[in-house]
């Protein structure tokens, strides 16, 4: 991932052996959660995926410090997967 001011490039790979339909991210700044930015597509296995995004992030002045994180996969097969920290106890 690289970024400049209010722009954010994410470069990711999908290692599964079913493809994925939708990847979910956070975006993290300062060590806090300002956003998350959801991709949808066919993403083939061990395929390359870049991306560019622009002014996604309209109260953030500088993402300069920012670190892209996966939260949320879900596959073509009905399949989900969810990053451990992200998932919500049970209740």
């Amino acid at each position: 991932m690289s970024n400049e001011a209010n722009s954010i490039d994410i470069v990711f790979e999908n290692t599964s052996s079913n493809p994925a339909t939708k990847v979910v991210f956070s975006v993290l700044s300062g060590g806090q959660e300002v956003g998350q930015i959801t991709d949808v597509g066919q993403f083939a296995q061990q395929v390359t995926i870049a991306r560019h995004y622009e002014n996604t992030f309209d109260s953030v002045e500088a993402l300069t410090d920012a670190s892209v994180v996966p939260v949320e996969v879900d596959f073509a097969n009905g399949q989900v997967w969810t990053a451990p920290s992200a998932e919500q106890p049970a209740g």
